[in-house]
């Protein structure tokens, strides 16, 4: 059975989208979260992680979102993409980067995230966003808190190593 932990509000939590300024924090945060994940087995760039953060900053496709409490930015964040569908028109949206440092889990700050980004999602024109699960890190309480936020299962990540 999955269980979720009963969310407890964090307080002066603040949902921002993503400033130059949060570069530093970002890095810390994503170092966390290779260090703690499954992509632990791979390289580590910070010179990627500053492209991937960029994009997220000029590209229009692309945005992104930060989390402050009580002003300092620690707690994580979300990036997305959203491209016109393949076969149709449609515009979707796909979650590229999701991460609550692990001192803030399971106090409601995944919800505000997603909220965010299904909000923007909506704002701009998609028919569907899309998340997935691949660190490995608490995948069975992730995937049932998404779950929870109304996402289904729609197909299935493989991978395979060289």
């Amino acid at each position: 059975m999955n269980t979720v932990l009963k969310q407890q509000p964090v307080d002066d939590v603040v949902i921002r989208s993503l400033e130059d300024k949060d570069f530093k924090a970002f890095l810390a945060l994503s170092t966390i979260m290779h260090r703690e994940s499954e992509y632990r087995n791979l390289s580590f760039s910070e010179q990627r992680v500053k492209q991937f953060f960029e994009l997220h900053l000029t590209d229009p496709a692309y945005a992104g979102w930060v989390v402050e409490v009580e002003g300092n930015l620690v707690a994580g964040f979300l990036a997305q993409y959203n491209h016109i569908s393949q076969f149709s028109d449609d515009r979707v949206a796909f979650e590229n980067g999701f991460f609550v440092h692990p001192a803030y889990r399971c106090q409601g700050i995944a919800g505000q995230l997603f909220t965010v980004y299904e909000q923007w999602a909506k704002e701009n024109g998609c028919r569907y966003t899309y998340c997935s699960v691949t660190t490995e890190v608490d995948e069975k309480k992730t995937v049932a808190r998404l779950e929870k936020f109304g996402y289904q299962r729609c197909g299935t990540l493989l991978k395979k190593a060289f």
